[in-house]
């Protein structure tokens, strides 16, 4: 069976993009490169509140500061099952937004997680997350645990929409703070 030059540039070209993908994954998180296969090991449902200061409007602002705290409740899905489960999480942060609107946020973030366990227990983390991106009503990004228990897991972040902002966008102090009610954490290893 012979196979057209255009197929075999087509089918290179999504390898060649497919590994340009992967390459860029390695470089912030170079553990992904070891032999073990990741997987997750537990979701957690969330909800957070940020506070910005100054306060985020329509015109790109330098630099923003931001403070905020979140709380969740967590699946455990490692196998065979621990016996010291996570069941939740509060965590406390800050973020540096640069050259950030309400139409495009940038921002850098780090903080402390408290794990809750299924045996009343708890245990600390530290993470850096790398680039969140997106706007005041939809945000996305991924982060590293640093330090503590779980240190090495990453974790994507997925805004799932639902949202308080107080303040507005195209008023002069802008949005000061939002309640994120859903947001979908998923650890992996």
């Amino acid at each position: 069976m012979s196979v057209s030059r255009r197929t075999l540039l087509r089918r290179t070209g999504a390898i060649s993009v497919a590994a340009v993908a992967l390459n860029a994954l390695r470089a912030i998180f170079p553990e992904l490169g070891t032999a073990k296969a990741a997987s997750t090991i537990f979701t957690c449902t969330a909800s957070t509140n940020i506070t910005y200061s100054p306060g985020l409007t329509t015109a790109e602002q330098q630099n923003i500061s931001s403070t905020g705290t979140a709380t969740g409740t967590c699946v455990d899905m490692r196998q065979p099952k621990p016996s010291q489960q996570v069941t939740g999480f509060t965590s406390t942060f800050t973020q540096q937004l640069t050259n950030s609107s309400c139409q495009d946020l940038t921002s850098a973030a780090q903080g402390t997680i408290t794990w809750q366990f299924s045996d009343g227990s708890t245990a600390m983390s530290k993470y850096q997350a790398g680039l969140i991106t997106g706007t005041i009503e939809n945000q996305a990004g991924a982060a590293k645990i640093v330090s503590g228990q779980f240190k090495g897991t990453t974790y994507t972040i997925t805004d799932n929409g639902r949202k308080e902002v107080v303040g507005s966008c195209n008023d002069p102090q802008g949005v000061t703070s939002v309640a994120y009610e859903d947001i979908t954490i998923a650890f992996v290893q």
